[in-house]
């Protein structure tokens, strides 16, 4: 049996949204299949009642999704979240010269990093973990960042935990499935490259929801 420790594994609310569309509890401060899933306070600030996301999805108000949340913070003492949130400053100055860059060379609208995802994003550089997000810009932010040992931030998707979880026997390939039609049935905002992820990951054509 090995003793490795579990790789951390730091779940922003876009993809812990997507989780709970499973039935699979708990989710977040488990290990699943050798990762440890855990989200941070202020991430799970924002499925609390009488934010915006509940307002649209009043179903994460659900008594197993709020404890599952607070069971799944991960901890961290007074002067280490400080220190992370004056990180973050530094990585949302540099997020956003990356990003107006990018999205001028391009065309688009401009976008930017918030508070959160700087902080999400400062967690994970420092603890050398896997930072779990769908959302485009911060994934591209964050594979501008180098850690210590010269590496760049390892990324997950929303996909990559349905596979962790279907590898740990939480989920089958059936209802692996059925979340992902509720994802698209529900107009859940995926990466733009879903679609050839998920063949890559479970070896089979995406299902839709014909």
């Amino acid at each position: 049996m090995s003793d490795a420790s579990p790789v951390l594994v730091i779940v922003d609310t876009n993809c812990y949204v997507r989780l709970y569309y499973s039935e699979a509890r708990p989710l977040l401060g488990t290990v699943v299949a050798g990762h440890r899933l855990v989200t941070l306070a202020e991430l799970a600030g924002e499925a609390a009642r009488g934010t915006p996301l509940v307002d649209n999805n009043g179903w994460l108000l659900q008594d197993d999704i709020q404890r599952d949340l607070r069971e799944g913070i991960l901890a961290l003492t007074a002067s280490e979240a400080n220190a992370y949130w004056e990180l973050a400053d530094q990585y949302r100055q540099m997020g956003d010269a990356v990003l107006f860059e990018h999205c001028q060379s391009r065309g688009i609208l401009v976008r930017s990093l918030s508070r959160l995802d700087a902080l999400a994003l400062a967690v994970a550089t420092d603890r050398t973990a896997v930072l779990a997000t769908d959302e485009w810009p911060l994934r591209l932010v964050a594979g501008q960042c180098e850690l210590d040992d010269g590496s760049r931030a390892r990324l997950f998707s929303s996909l990559d935990l349905l596979r962790l979880l279907e590898i740990a026997g939480a989920i089958t390939p059936v209802q692996r499935r059925d979340i992902v039609r509720r994802w698209i049935r529900e107009g859940e905002h995926l990466m733009r490259d879903w679609a050839q992820s998920y063949r890559a990951l479970f070896n089979e054509s995406p299902p839709t929801v014909q």
